[in-house]
């Protein structure tokens, strides 16, 4: 699952959650796990530890905005079912043999699930910032499932989360993009947004570091 997020909107919210969050993007990318999986050096057993690590943070994030959803129109009008990563996942996971029904989070896992759930408590159109990372890593997504795909011998099968689109990833990211920038947020929710989309980009590494080992 690649880290790469692209927008160049100067302005607006997503301009912000660019600009605001691109050290933490960085830093996230040259993470140890996710410069492996780039570098195509990253065990395919690691890969699937890795998204059965990210398959509770999708999980408890779509669950989370779903929810909000039904109570806050402007998450309903962003946040859409087509988006939901999660049975990606399940699918490669499935296709790996992994064990979901045995795996637990680790300590960077149980953390960003916690906060997801306070955030959905407290102010849910914050949940949009985290959003915003996970739904933009699909386009980097869609070229990382190049190497993973030529490392672990691979087609489609075992590369969906990585490249859930398709030919239709440009479209479903300048969708993302439009709906964002048709809403107007107040200072404090962008503010909000901003700092839960440095709290995704933080959680990365950590469940990485938790993967890497062993944890």
């Amino acid at each position: 699952m690649s880290m790469t997020v692209t927008e160049s909107a100067p302005g607006g919210i997503m301009g912000r959650l660019k600009n605001e969050t691109a050290e933490l993007h960085v830093a996230a990318e040259r993470s140890p796990l996710q410069a492996a999986l780039v570098r195509g050096v990253l065990p395919r057993e690691g890969y699937a530890a890795w998204l059965g690590q990210m398959l509770f943070v999708h999980r408890a994030l779509e669950s989370a905005l779903a929810s909000a959803a039904k109570e806050s129109p402007v998450v309903g009008r962003v946040y859409q079912d087509w988006q939901n990563t999660a049975p990606h996942v399940e699918a490669d996971l499935k296709f790996f043999g992994f064990d979901t029904a045995g795996a637990k989070p680790g300590a960077g896992g149980r953390e960003m699930i916690a906060r997801i759930e306070r955030v959905r408590k407290t102010n849910p159109v914050a949940l949009l910032g985290m959003h915003y990372v996970l739904e933009g890593s699909k386009n980097g997504g869609k070229f990382i499932a190049k190497v993973v795909g030529r490392v672990y011998g691979l087609t489609q099968d075992g590369l969906r989360t990585l490249d859930p689109y398709g030919d239709a990833q440009r479209d479903r990211w300048a969708w993302f993009k439009s709906a964002m920038g048709a809403e107007t947020f107040s200072p404090s929710e962008q503010d909000a947004m901003v700092e839960e989309a440095k709290a995704m980009f933080n959680a990365v590494p950590a469940i990485g570091a938790d993967v890497m080992a062993g944890r």
